[in-house]
């Protein structure tokens, strides 16, 4: 039964995971490696009994997550990497109201945000600034950018990276 359900959910294309909690390592292990999604070994976390999990709950749930969700990253890891990159995604969808008409710059067609910032700053290492790359605005899977120089204070940084909405 289990089986089944397990080829039902694999022939949808669903990743199957499998994090099985059990005081002894044993042969039946080897089926639901079978069953987790392949390759098991990123899709299959033996948990060793209820009280070594009750016991360091959060530390198991941390691998857990980091294993099985593909997207999962750290708070501290991605507020590095978005200080190191320079700048954040405040809005999707939306044109800034301080932006409207006021010493606008194109910088042609990117491929991305990070490549619109290389060129911004290549160009104008003094702004302090905001970029946007308007989505609606395609060309062979490029988007055009737009930059503006914009003061952002320390202050202004913290607000936008906490609360971006």
């Amino acid at each position: 039964e289990t089986e089944q359900a397990v080829n039902k959910l694999k022939a949808k294309g669903t990743m199957v995971y499998m994090a099985p909690v059990a005081s002894r390592r044993g042969s039946w292990q080897h089926k639901l490696k079978l069953w987790a999604s392949q390759p098991w070994q990123t899709n299959y976390q033996y948990l060793p009994g209820l009280q070594a999990l009750n016991s360091s709950m959060g530390q198991y749930s941390g691998t857990l997550v980091a294993k099985f969700c593909p997207k999962a990253i750290s708070p501290t890891l991605r507020a590095m990497l978005r200080d190191r990159r320079g700048f954040v995604k405040i809005r999707e969808k939306a044109w800034p109201a301080c932006l409207m008409g006021r010493g606008l710059r194109g910088f042609g067609w990117r491929q991305s945000a990070r490549q619109c910032a290389r060129l911004v700053r290549r160009h104008y290492p003094s702004w302090n600034g905001m970029m946007v790359i308007r989505r609606r605005w395609r060309y062979r899977g490029l988007r055009y950018c737009i930059a503006q120089d914009t003061p952002v204070t320390q202050d202004l940084w913290q607000k936008l990276v906490q609360d971006p909405g």
